[in-house]
């Protein structure tokens, strides 16, 4: 049912090689829908990620931060 909802983006027609756009779009369709298919195999693995970085959040007391890049991070230390 997804793959009947997803159509190429607006922008690929603006692309000189629109073929090759297309195809690109296409390989990563169907990436997305492979990886789709497999998501309850992750599931345990995202499970240990995010175990990971509560204890790692946690073990340095930053656990009301919720920012997920460097940038990001300093950022809100620096104005709290």
């Amino acid at each position: 049912k997804l793959n009947d909802v997803l159509s190429y983006p607006l922008d690929i027609f603006k692309k000189k090689n629109i073929n090759k756009a297309k195809h690109e779009y296409d390989t990563l369709n169907k990436l997305l829908l492979l990886k789709l298919k497999e998501w309850d195999d992750l599931k345990s693995v995202r499970g240990l990620i995010e175990d990971f970085f509560k204890v790692g959040k946690d073990l340095f007391g930053l656990g009301r931060f919720h920012k997920y890049t460097t940038k990001s991070m300093i950022k809100s230390i620096y104005l709290s």
